[in-house]
């Protein structure tokens, strides 16, 4: 290949270190063969990772180049990760596969872990620390406990606000047409689903969770 592939404008991304079989940063020197000839661009409807064909002789340079491709993001992106817990009531309801489904369906989130577990004291005293001493701890602790739950992880671009707004307020009642908990909550105990508030929360929850990932 010869020219140098066209990135999308307003990404600021550069190749970074001279690799050879690549196209030069700034185009072939004058004079050349090659520089004579047009620039190859992506074909269209197709991104750079398929127009480039990087040679591939060594796993050294592999890693080099694709790390280099990989840190040409679009700026202001946010990409987060949080903690999200299917209650014992969508698992008894059998609405897991459906609340799965919702989440699945946002463009840009991705489950990274998952598991379907019963939750001990322990967990929940760590998980509803700050809501010690309240009215509705001691029953909130011992709803968690009834049944199992489903535990999984979600990253994506603003996943954490998200998450948050696909659930629902926590109160079914107030929660709009469209949002889990308005389709499908009863009470407010009983409200299907938790997600992390913050980056904060997020950080603390995957901790308990998932230690191995946090």
């Amino acid at each position: 290949m010869s020219g140098t592939p066209a990135f999308p404008a307003g990404t600021g991304c550069r190749t970074g270190v001279r690799y050879p079989g690549l196209p030069r940063r700034h185009g072939d020197a004058p004079g050349s063969p090659s520089a004579r000839r047009p620039a190859e661009r992506a074909p269209r409807g197709r991104g750079v990772f398929e127009a480039v064909r990087v040679p591939a002789p060594s796993c050294h340079r592999v890693a080099s180049v694709t790390f280099d491709f990989l840190a040409c993001k679009e700026p202001h992106t946010m990409t987060q990760r949080t903690l999200v817990l299917l209650k014992p009531d969508a698992v008894r309801r059998a609405l897991v596969g459906e609340i799965l489904g919702r989440i699945e369906r946002k463009a840009g989130w991705t489950i990274t872990a998952l598991e379907l577990r019963t939750l001990d004291r322990p967990i929940l005293e760590q998980h509803y620390a700050e809501h010690v001493g309240r009215p509705f701890y001691e029953p909130l602790v011992e709803f968690m406990a009834s049944g199992p739950v489903v535990a999984l992880i979600v990253e994506g671009e603003r996943v954490i606000e998200g998450v948050r707004q696909l659930a629902g307020p926590t109160d079914p009642i107030a929660a709009a047409p469209g949002s889990i908990r308005g389709d499908f909550g009863v009470i407010v105990r009983e409200n299907l689903i938790h997600a992390s508030d913050s980056e904060e929360s997020a950080e603390r929850e995957v901790k308990i969770f998932f230690p191995g990932r946090a």
